[in-house]
C-alpha cells in the first residue's frame, strides 16, 4: 500500500462518548510541549486505526489566531509522522483515540512541534504495548 501523507475526517476523533471516556479512563504521557491521552478502543472495519483530536487551550492563548497556528503545526507534524505509529498501533491488535494537548504556554517552531510529536508517540506505543 502507497503511504498517503493525507489526514482526512475519517481519522478524526467525533464521538462525543468517546472523547469522555479519555478524560475518565485514559493512558496520559508528556513529551514537552505535549500531554498525550490515549485509550485502546475497537474500531471494527474501520480504515484508520488511529482516531485523533488536537487541542489547544483557551486558557493559554486568548486568540483563536494563535490557537488555529498551533494547531495546524500540530496536525501537519502528525501527518508527515502517522505512518510508522499506524503500523506499531494495528500489531496491539485494536485501535486507538488519541488526544493531544498543547501544554506549552508560548508558540514553539515547527521543528520542536514535530519533535514532540514523534517522542510523545513513541511513548505513547510504548505505554500501550507494556499494559
Amino acid at each position: 500500500m502507497e503511504k498517503r501523507y493525507t489526514f482526512t475526517k475519517g481519522e478524526r476523533l467525533c464521538s462525543k462518548i468517546i472523547s469522555d471516556r479519555l478524560f475518565t479512563e485514559g493512558i496520559s504521557v508528556y513529551s514537552n510541549p505535549f500531554r498525550f491521552v490515549c485509550l485502546p478502543v475497537d474500531y471494527d472495519n474501520d480504515a484508520y486505526p488511529v482516531k485523533v483530536i488536537f487541542s489547544v487551550p483557551r486558557r493559554n492563548f486568548k486568540q483563536a489566531v494563535k490557537r488555529n497556528l498551533i494547531r495546524r503545526r500540530m496536525r501537519e507534524a502528525y501527518r508527515m509522522n502517522k505512518h510508522s505509529f499506524y503500523e506499531s498501533v494495528q500489531k496491539t491488535g485494536s485501535g486507538l483515540a488519541l488526544m493531544i494537548i498543547y501544554i506549552q504556554k508560548d508558540i514553539s517552531p515547527f521543528s520542536i512541534i514535530e519533535t514532540g510529536i514523534r517522542k510523545g508517540m513513541g511513548k505513547v506505543i510504548s505505554k500501550i504495548s507494556t499494559g
